[in-house]
């Protein structure tokens, strides 16, 4: 009955961007609670708790970040970008040790981001032209991730040996 949301604060009339909310409830979505995330800075775009107490969240530019609290304090973990910074779309993970993430910007890169070590280092792949904006594990070694934009349409990459995404 736990679940957790995002929405972007945004000033009425300007669309002055003042942060990410996130939203979280305890009943099952009768009542809300919600806080700022501390940086003002950051536009959330996706939150995965992998356990009570244990989730993620991911946005631009290029943040992944993990609570051990369930949400209380974040820290930033170390994802490589490539030094492009592409913002992160969508986070899943297989286990408590091995997660998957998916990005990228338009007509720039379309990116993959993997974790062994419970999400403290994410290492970057970039799969294709276009961002990958959701991302589905079908088995441990199977990998698919989907995304695109107007100009060029929607766009799929895939893996049968996640392997290959781990440097």
């Amino acid at each position: 009955r736990i679940g957790y949301a995002l929405a972007w604060n945004v000033f009425p009339d300007t669309n002055e961007f003042l942060g990410t909310m996130i939203l979280k409830t305890t009943n099952g979505g009768d009542q809300w609670t919600n806080s700022m995330y501390p940086d003002t800075n950051r536009f959330l775009r996706d939150i995965i708790f992998i356990d009570s107490t244990t989730g993620f969240i991911g946005g631009s530019p290029i943040l992944i970040a993990k609570t051990t609290n369930a949400g209380v304090t974040w820290f930033t973990t170390d994802a490589d970008t490539l030094n492009i910074g592409l913002p992160v779309f969508s986070i899943k993970f297989i286990n408590s040790l091995t997660g998957y993430a998916s990005g990228g910007f338009r007509d720039i890169a379309g990116a993959m981001w993997r974790t062994t070590n419970g999400g403290l280092r994410w290492f970057s792949q970039i799969v294709g032209p276009e961002p990958l904006t959701d991302l589905e594990i079908i088995t441990p070694q199977k990998v698919v991730a989907v995304g695109g934009d107007f100009e060029y349409g929607s766009s799929y990459v895939k893996t049968l040996n996640c392997n290959d995404l781990l440097r």
